[in-house]
C-alpha cells in the first residue's frame, strides 16, 4: 500500500483529503506538526511515497519545504504534488515538484494525478 503524507493546515481540507485518498487505497500519514524542520524530520522517519502539500501553510511555506526536500539527499527522490489557490505551477516545476493542482480542483483530477505520479 502506497503512503501519502498530507501537509495541509486547514483541518477540514485535511480530513476530506484523508477520506478521499483512504478510499482510493492509500495509507494516509499526517505530520506531527507543520513547521519546516519537523516536516523534514517526519518525512525522513515516516518515508511516504508521495507528499501532498499546500503552498500556504500557517507556519511554513510549501515552496521553501519543496526546496529543502530537493536539496536533501535522503529526500530528493520523494514524489511531491503541490496545491494552491494561486497559480504557482511555474515555481513548483522549477523547484522540482512532480505535479501542481490549482484549487479548487475536482477530486478525480487529484486521484488521477497521484496515481500517475506514484506509478512512474
Amino acid at each position: 500500500m502506497n503512503k501519502v503524507m498530507i501537509l495541509e493546515d486547514d483541518l477540514t481540507s485535511q480530513s476530506l483529503l484523508s477520506t478521499l485518498l483512504g478510499f482510493e487505497g492509500y495509507e494516509i500519514i499526517l505530520p506531527n506538526d507543520i513547521s519546516e524542520q519537523i516536516i523534514l524530520d517526519d518525512i525522513i522517519n515516516l518515508q511516504p511515497d508521495l507528499l501532498l502539500m499546500d503552498v500556504h501553510l500557517r507556519r511554513a511555506n510549501g515552496l521553501f519545504i519543496l526546496q529543502k526536500i530537493r536539496a536533501n539527499s535522503e529526500l530528493d527522490t520523494l514524489k511531491v504534488v503541490i496545491t494552491s489557490g494561486e497559480d504557482y505551477s511555474y515555481e513548483c516545476r522549477k523547484l522540482g515538484a512532480n505535479g501542481f493542482l490549482m484549487k479548487p480542483y475536482m477530486p478525480d483530477d487529484l486521484t488521477q494525478m497521484i496515481s500517475r505520479i506514484i506509478n512512474t
